[in-house]
């Protein structure tokens, strides 16, 4: 149907007209002013209780957040029994830890962090308990900000 028609308008001298180009421009235009890119170091200490879980430099910007995750999954302890154990049971632990930074002229972190921890004591079951939080913070230059979870769990910034 449609060569019968441009056929049609041709035979009657009509000119067709290309389409026009497209081309797509690269810049997009910000609709509201943007902050400069900035870039920050953390040194990060994670608890669990007494025990430390985790340590080391996380860096974020207005662009990119910055995370961990750290998993471990064992066989049961040899004491436990098949009967105790239950099919497929483990004894498993995770850490996972997330900063991302706002655009703004102080430097204002999210944080959000989850801890799964093995059941004390002689649990031969493989369960787990699981603690996790996400708070907001104001963090200058220099300072030390520590966010308290439940569990025992504990986050420490220190900004470089």
């Amino acid at each position: 149907m449609t060569k019968a028609i441009l056929w049609l308008l041709a035979t009657q001298g009509v000119a067709i007209a290309p389409p026009p180009v497209y081309a797509p421009s690269h810049a997009y235009p910000l609709s509201t002013q943007r902050a400069a890119f900035r870039s920050v170091t953390f040194d990060v200490e994670v608890r669990g209780g007494s025990q430390l879980l985790w340590s080391g430099p996380m860096r974020v910007s207005t662009d990119a957040g910055a995370s961990i995750d750290r998993r471990q999954s064992d066989a049961p302890a040899e004491r436990c029994s098949t009967a105790e154990r239950g099919y497929g049971s483990s004894e498993r632990e995770a850490l996972s830890l997330g900063l991302s930074m706002r655009d703004a002229t102080a430097t204002v972190v999210t944080i959000r962090g989850s801890w799964e921890r093995r059941i004390e004591g002689d649990a031969c079951g493989g369960g787990t308990r699981t603690v996790s939080f996400s708070d907001t913070v104001p963090i200058a230059p220099g300072s030390v900000k520590t966010i308290k979870g439940d569990g025992g769990l504990t986050v420490t910034l220190r900004q470089r």
